[in-house]
């Protein structure tokens, strides 16, 4: 990113020149124009404004040490300017967050009552199983707890009751609507005696089915079935439908059909 000439040519060379510290933002016309010595406030305002939001951020919110990263010699701006793919810098920015939602991975433990010494196994098995994004985005969602259930809808005054889509007898949370509910768990029953017939030593566990599978040799074409079986579940609710194992295989089989019709397209 270059610096304007009228700026330059004055003694700003870099971004940080054009930050007022005490605000943490960047420097009003006002402010500046005793520097720039110019009458021409819009070069200043376009000069700002064509800089990219996410530099702006990344500015603000690392002011004390931002300003070497962002000096026109740097090797990152060189990469900006000469890189017409500029996902580095979202890989980059992404890699620097520090905030981990450890609150959500500890309420798993709380309702598995078990121990999970790492939950990011379980988004890596969903990046390596499902290349499908909105099946991605649901199983992502689900992990980090955030799929809304009839409780959640209560509170919100969305729904007028709490209890369970199926059995209308409990309080639907994600444990219950997706494992515990005993509509829920007999339609788990009868897949897992129809996935036996191709699959060896898997077992109905409550972790394995809402979690994922880390320990089978087949384990990730286990899982997206498994993800394709919640999805499905999460559909009936929203149809008031109990879910049936007839419908759930014509899913699986229309979704095998599209992804083969991918990989061919692709070859």
């Amino acid at each position: 990113m270059k610096i304007t000439p009228f700026i330059s040519n004055v003694g700003v060379s870099n971004l940080s020149h054009l930050i007022d510290h005490q605000r943490k933002d960047f420097y009003t016309f006002e402010q500046i124009r005793q520097k720039v010595k110019t009458k021409n406030c819009m070069q200043y305002y376009s000069l700002l404004s064509s800089i990219p939001k996410h530099i702006k951020k990344h500015i603000r919110e690392n002011l004390t040490d931002c300003f070497n990263t962002f000096n026109p010699e740097d090797i990152f701006l060189e990469r900006i300017k000469n890189n017409k793919d500029i996902k580095f810098v979202y890989i980059s920015l992404v890699n620097n967050i520090v905030h981990i939602p450890m609150q959500k991975f500890l309420k798993w433990e709380e309702k598995l009552q078990c121990d999970i010494p790492n939950l990011f196994i379980y988004f890596n098995i969903l990046r390596k199983c499902c290349k499908n994004v909105y099946l991605i985005n649901f199983q992502y969602k689900f992990l980090h707890r955030v799929i809304p259930t009839n409780t959640f809808l209560f509170k919100i005054h969305v729904k007028d009751s709490k209890s369970c889509s199926f059995c209308n007898v409990e309080d639907e949370t994600i444990e219950h609507l997706f494992f515990d509910c005993p509509c829920t768990y007999q339609f788990w029953t009868v897949f897992f005696e129809c996935l036996k017939r191709y699959f060896n030593n898997i077992e109905l566990n409550k972790k394995n089915v809402l979690l994922g599978f880390q320990t089978l040799q087949d384990n990730l074409l286990l899982n997206l079935l498994t993800i394709i079986t919640k999805n499905y579940i999460y559909k009936c609710k929203f149809k008031d439908k109990i879910p049936n194992i007839v419908e759930l295989k014509f899913k699986i089989k229309n979704y095998y059909s599209l992804e083969l019709y991918i990989a061919r397209k692709k070859q």
